[in-house]
């Protein structure tokens, strides 16, 4: 499972632990950001094909 720690820094706000960022962290934020926006895409482009907008 990915996941990554918030600490709180010298003035309280929550930040990244640095030390919490691992392998699986890097391919989820990964995936999220490319693979998943292309499926849907994908999903989305054969949706109009099958599906056009006839007037």
């Amino acid at each position: 499972m990915a996941g990554a720690r918030m600490i709180p820094d010298q003035f309280g706000n929550t930040v990244l632990d640095p030390t919490s960022v691992t392998e699986g962290v890097k391919t989820m934020v990964w995936a999220l950001f490319s693979i998943v926006p292309a499926a849907i895409a994908l999903i989305m482009g054969w949706l109009a094909y099958r599906f056009p907008i006839k007037k």
